[in-house]
């Protein structure tokens, strides 16, 4: 009764097994250091919000919950491997080369912030995992929120560094907000965030809730709340993800969760995370409330995991791809940011782009011990528009604040080439023309790549105007990336 369809692993390779992963700010900087930025049943339609306990509508705090929270260090896994694994439909997927043609986009309205929070630890299956396989037919039934409370669904593959350097591996569902005057809400900016019913998407066993205690600046002064996530087991693995949640439904709330799988504290960007998993094994029906959505971002989170054999890791899919294909087609048509369509395919976006032997792809600051995402930086294409390219940098780059920096790619010489064709034997290349999302020029800033090796990246900010006619040379202060 139940099968993947075959876009749900394409382009996959072994997740990293971070115990809980940074969604990025509402909205990243324009600046930096070196230089300024220079402006240029189904649920159809909206349902009255079932008010949780204790949570007053368009509040942006969580009640307190009584359950006892201890911490410990979380222990990670290795980064990714970059080789590919074969996709559901048994071939294996092409690298991501950038060199599509160019997709079409369509203008749709104004660009809207993107979110901050944290999503359920990555793990191997847990005790209240389900051993039921996968049939034919749709696995899931009903869309995780009212339509006409989200008007937008960003694709795979955003970028929000540095809590999201990586390509983001779940789908973020857009919420309204309210304006309220001066400085209040979670970004300060004056936008709160009411709260929304949040269903199951199947019938299905919570495999994972975790509860987190977050202390935000993300508006200034630090400011603490409590978050929820949740994984749904479904069936050959394959687990549903909920972010941005809390507090749970009444019955949810009311059950016991047991003992901790675990407990980490750490620190990402501008959060301090504090918190424990644990695996309940409750059931939950399709279009079942389960939750309400936080109030501490512009947007949920949605994502389908899939665990690896035994190996500790998972891969990242479309959870639109599990729908039928009405329901599907009726989510992809929002695919987008509120001003850009996506309909270059795959239309759900792409978390892997690794190309082996170039600069294409996610690259770590250390190999060694268990470094946070922050550290790194990610040379990849946009998730709404796949044809431009984007460097995602985190917070080891000499002199450049953390963001996303993007330029129009040319097919020949060394300056603004695509990713792809840096390598080592191509030797130093420029960037110029770098900007932000919102299209504003990072004004007398060039970037300087090459690739000592295969596995060696090295990469400098550099205060100038243009490029110029070459040729470049990178300084001792330039940052090393590895993989």
């Amino acid at each position: 009764m139940f099968r993947w369809n075959s876009r749900i692993a394409a382009s996959a390779v072994l997740g990293t097994l971070w115990l809980a992963a940074a969604c990025g700010v509402q909205a990243e900087s324009a600046g930096n250091t070196l230089a300024t930025s220079t402006a240029g049943s189904e649920h159809v339609e909206s349902a009255p919000v079932n008010t949780p306990t204790g949570v007053t509508p368009g509040s942006i705090s969580t009640p307190a919950t009584d359950r006892s929270e201890s911490s410990a260090p979380g222990v990670s896994a290795t980064p990714p491997a970059v080789t590919q694994i074969p996709s559901a439909s048994g071939q294996t997927p092409s690298p991501t080369t950038g060199h599509s043609p160019a997709p079409t986009v369509t203008p749709t309205g104004s660009p809207q912030g993107s979110t901050g929070g944290f999503e359920p630890p990555i793990t191997t299956p847990t005790p209240a995992a389900a051993s039921n396989t996968c049939g034919d037919g749709p696995i899931l039934t009903h869309p995780p929120m009212d339509f006409g409370v989200f008007d937008s669904i960003t694709p795979l593959g955003n970028l929000n560094p540095p809590g999201h350097t990586f390509p983001t591996g779940h789908m973020y569902f857009s919420l309204p907000s309210e304006e309220t005057g001066g400085t209040g809400g979670p970004f300060g900016d004056g936008r709160i965030f009411p709260a929304q019913n949040v269903y199951a998407a199947t019938d299905a066993r919570v495999a994972q809730v975790s509860i987190t205690d977050v202390t935000s600046t993300l508006a200034g002064e630090p400011e603490t709340y409590k978050e929820f996530g949740m994984r749904l087991e479904l069936c050959d693995g394959t687990q549903l993800m909920y972010g941005h949640i809390g507090p749970l439904s009444e019955r949810l709330e009311s059950l016991p969760t047991g003992e901790p799988l675990w407990c980490n504290d750490y620190a990402t960007g501008k959060f301090a995370v504090k918190g424990c998993t644990y695996s309940p094994g409750w059931p939950v029906e399709a279009g079942e409330l389960i939750a309400y959505t936080s109030g501490r971002a512009a947007a949920f989170d949605f994502g389908a995991k899939t665990h690896i054999g035994n190996t500790g890791g998972e891969i990242s899919g479309c959870p639109l791809d599990l729908y039928g294909d009405e329901m599907r087609s009726r989510l992809e048509a929002l695919l987008g940011d509120g001003s850009v369509i996506r309909t270059a395919e795959p239309v759900c976006g792409t978390v892997y782009q690794e190309v082996e032997g170039t600069a294409q792809g996610r690259w770590y600051k250390t190999l060694e011990g268990h470094p946070i995402e922050d550290q790194n930086v990610a040379l990849v294409y946009d998730n709404f528009d796949p044809s431009i390219p984007v460097f995602s940098i985190g917070t080891k780059v000499p002199g450049l604040q953390s963001g996303t920096y993007r330029f129009a790619p040319r097919e020949s010489g060394s300056v603004n080439r695509h990713f792809a064709d840096v390598t080592p034997a191509s030797g130093v290349n420029c960037f110029e023309g770098l900007s932000d999302r919102w299209g504003n020029v990072f004004a007398g800033l060039v970037f300087l790549v090459e690739m000592p090796n295969d596995t060696t990246l090295r990469i400098e900010a550099v205060q100038q105007a243009s490029c110029g006619s070459g040729s470049w040379s990178l300084s001792g202060t330039a940052a090393t990336y590895l993989r």
